[in-house]
């Protein structure tokens, strides 16, 4: 089963074709059959502070779940997934203060703003928010395509 057709490289800003990465249903207790690649991964944290809300984070102000801890199960999860071939490390850490999206007008979303339509809004009104992430400002922001 071909899970990914095209790779988008944002460094380039070209679209690729993936034909050779293929991925097939392998039963849970595999024997490690490749060697393990080590994959180096920058975390973006972005939990910005809220200056409405007595400078609290999104993850303290909604009671949501810490960013680094479901980063620490996402990771064992990808390394049980890849049966040991592939080990994740996080080589590099950023706490962001911008949002990286974008309203329709093509300004920025602020911290502020994001918090009080979450606060106000139904879930209905913020799904029909057509809002935009911007992963090139985040590329160039952080300089991901100039790492190792």
């Amino acid at each position: 089963m071909q899970l990914v057709n095209l790779v988008y490289d944002w460094c380039s800003k070209e679209v690729n074709n993936a034909e050779d990465v293929n991925t097939v249903e392998l039963p849970f207790e595999q024997e490690k059959t490749a060697p393990t690649t080590n994959v180096k991964l920058a975390l973006l944290v972005i939990n910005p502070k809220i200056s409405t809300n007595g400078n609290k984070t999104f993850t303290e102000s909604f009671r949501w779940s810490e960013p680094i801890d479901l980063t620490n199960e996402t990771h064992t999860s990808l390394e049980i997934a890849s049966d040991g071939a592939v080990d994740f490390e996080i080589a590099e850490t950023h706490y962001a203060s911008s949002l990286f999206t974008n309203k329709t007008d093509g300004s920025s979303l602020l911290a502020d703003e994001l918090y009080n339509q979450i606060s106000t809004l139904s879930s209905s009104e913020i799904e029909r928010m057509n809002y935009s992430f911007d992963y090139l400002q985040m590329v160039e922001a952080y300089d991901f395509c100039n790492k190792n």
